[in-house]
């Protein structure tokens, strides 16, 4: 099912009276023996600017998706511009209902303007249409634009909905007009990711990759519930997120003396790697208990016998465990330089870029130090950052180097 390493990123120091150290779970997906049956709504924009390239890509990679569901699963399609359309009701893809599906698909056009939250909603209640067990249920959303005709705050109404049904969001930005801001809570919120297609010949394989992944669910809506022991808190600011594959903010929440985070899905041959940041006694020899619960592939709530008192050990891979805290490092900081700039203190926010570089450099990450080196450059010049700056800065400090 999965593997479960972890470990402090530094033992406590005995000659103080307190310090702050790292935790990190790696929870590892194992193969998968018998994959889950699909229960997927595709949510894709058809507004205006949409038409050319980008919507005839669409249909295209739609089309190739739809080869990879079986009979036993589960699809739905909801298309919308400043309108919602749903273009084919929850159903199960019969031989002949393949090319009556994909023949419908043929005939989508792009027009009108752009309203996310009204197609959110409507995938919910198609999936929710069929409530079987044994079922994986996910939202592939897809937008080249902002919610320009809906409210951003009922979009995140929905996604907190769609994660109390447990149903997940892969979110897909399209260009340089979309809201990376807006795409990364409703992926966060239901524990899903957020995907960035630069050019519309990418819609051609992204939807079959994100099937493909869910496909490679070994366990659902996984949680690990914690027992701080005596001299153990998390800190108030910042005190747990998932590092890997995506950097994903959680917030402990209590339920008498037990913390729960919630983790999402794990997939097969992926590590999801959470990381706590705690404040214990400079002897503190034991950390917490631990339980791991989590849904199998038949829908039935399974739960992992507590591990008691885990002792202040070290991680047993101490360098990446360190990469994982400065990539956090830098996603933070990068938040932090968007307050800035929309506060109207570039100065700050350049010091900080500053920073940013010196990581980025010291992780090796090409990527990410161009377009920070980028963003130093139009500060110092006085330009504004660029909503497609916004958005690769988003993707390339929020994205984690995955599993080979």
């Amino acid at each position: 099912m999965f593997t479960i390493k972890y470990g402090l990123n530094k033992l406590p120091d005995r000659g103080k009276s307190e310090v702050q150290r790292f935790f990190l779970f790696s929870i590892f997906g194992d193969k998968v023996e018998k994959p889950p049956r699909l229960n997927v709504a595709f949510v894709l924009d058809k507004s205006g600017s949409m038409d050319g390239a980008p919507i005839e890509s669409l249909k295209a990679g739609l089309k190739r998706a739809l080869d990879l569901f079986s009979e036993d699963d589960r699809v739905s399609i909801v298309m919308f511009d400043s309108e919602i359309e749903v273009l084919l009701e929850n159903t199960r893809l019969y031989g002949p209902d393949r090319k009556r599906v994909k023949h419908l698909i043929s005939t989508i056009e792009a027009m009108g303007g752009t309203c996310i939250d009204e197609g959110l909603e409507a995938g919910i209640k198609e999936l929710q249409k069929v409530r079987l067990d044994g079922y994986v249920n996910w939202i592939i959303l897809l937008t080249d634009g902002k919610n320009e005709h809906g409210s951003d705050e009922h979009a995140i109404e929905m996604a907190t909905k769609a994660r109390e049904l447990g149903i997940s969001i892969f979110t897909i930005g399209l260009g340089k007009h979309w809201s990376p801001s807006l795409l990364e809570k409703l992926a966060d919120i239901t524990k899903g990711e957020m995907f960035y297609v630069e050019e519309p010949r990418e819609l051609k394989e992204i939807f079959s990759e994100k099937a493909n992944k869910i496909r490679k669910t070994v366990a659902k809506n996984l949680e690990i519930t914690l027992k701080l022991h005596e001299g153990v808190t998390f800190s108030e600011l910042n005190p747990a997120f998932i590092v890997k594959p995506q950097i994903v903010a959680l917030e402990p929440i209590l339920d008498v003396e037990e913390y729960i985070l919630d983790i999402g899905d794990v997939f097969e041959g992926e590590s999801k790697d959470v990381l706590l940041q705690l404040f214990m006694k400079g002897d503190q020899k034991y950390l917490f208990d631990f339980k791991i619960s989590y849904f199998d592939l038949e829908g039935q709530r399974k739960e992992l016998p507590w591990k008691e008192g885990i002792p202040c050990s070290l991680y047993d891979n101490i360098d990446e465990l360190n990469t994982l805290i400065e990539r956090l490092s830098v996603y933070l900081q990068s938040e932090l330089v968007n307050e800035l700039l929309e506060g109207g203190t570039p100065e700050q926010a350049l010091t900080l870029l500053q920073t940013m570089q010196m990581t980025a450099t010291k992780l090796n990450d090409d990527d990410l130090a161009t377009i920070i080196d980028q963003n130093v450059t139009k500060i110092r010049e006085g330009v504004d950052l660029s909503n497609e700056d916004l958005i690769k800065t988003k993707m390339f400090t929020k994205t984690v180097i995955k599993d080979d």
